[in-house]
């Protein structure tokens, strides 16, 4: 099926040569502080079948959920992770999540956990055969910090309006950040990059175990990003995680 665009919208260039999307976005974004390019880097490929491709799933409406990594020491680097979720898979997924914590623990943080049971969540995930994507901007000041997730967000919605998903859950960071954030969608929808039809809410973990699958994602390759010879790399590689560079 053909799909025509506005004549003020970009076309999606493929993600299998880098470069294609930076120069895709050129024509709708523009240059200058804020605006984003970004290209595609490796993809691992998962053993046996892939996981949850294409994200806009047949059997109902798919709901993004998102969280971030980021590092501001020697390099710097921002990550944010996505993954996607059938709605009506959502509290089966949910209970799963919860039989994973330990007496008295009320969330899953991939900060505070141990490497076996950072181990077992990747496996965990890994089971439950989601679309996971990481954006990654690289080297990032800590000063920089905001401006590389803006860039990432705009490169998140970008893919999230060319697969047709609309509703979307931030891991909330308080009042002020999530403003931010709030502006950088609503920025995204004016240039054409977010599909207006985009839906978003602040959600906090302790509530919503969903958002303790990107916190995962996002930890992994944060850690992959700063060393190679990560420990649970193999693990990571099952996910066939997508990564997405972000750039300026």
């Amino acid at each position: 099926m053909t799909r025509t665009l506005p004549s003020n919208a970009v076309r999606r260039a493929p993600f299998g040569a880098e470069g294609d999307l930076n120069a895709a976005l050129r024509p709708t974004l523009g240059a200058g502080p804020g605006r984003s390019r970004y290209a595609p880097v490796a993809e691992a490929r998962a053993v046996g079948e892939p996981c949850g491709y294409p994200w806009l799933s047949r059997d109902g409406m798919s709901i993004a959920f998102v969280d971030e990594s980021a590092h501001g020491g020697s390099g710097g680097l921002y990550v944010i992770a996505a993954a996607v979720v059938v709605d009506a898979s959502a509290d089966e997924i949910r209970a799963a999540l919860r039989r994973l914590l330990l007496r008295g623990q009320v969330r899953f943080h991939w900060r505070d956990e141990s490497t076996p049971r950072r181990r077992r969540m990747l496996e965990m995930i890994a089971s439950l055969g989601l679309e996971c994507r990481a954006y990654v901007r690289a080297p990032v000041a800590k000063r920089h910090q905001d401006r590389a997730r803006r860039l990432c967000l705009e490169a998140l919605v970008w893919d999230l309006r060319d697969r047709g998903i609309d509703e979307l859950v931030i891991e909330t960071r308080g009042l002020v950040p999530d403003r931010r954030d709030s502006l950088a969608i609503r920025d995204a929808r004016r240039a054409k990059v977010a599909s207006p039809a985009l839906r978003y809410r602040f959600g906090r973990p302790k509530d919503e175990p969903l958002l303790w699958i990107p916190d995962a994602i996002a930890g992994a390759i944060s850690a992959l990003e700063a060393d190679p010879a990560f420990a649970l790399a193999a693990e990571l590689e099952v996910l066939a995680v997508k990564r997405v560079r972000v750039r300026e």
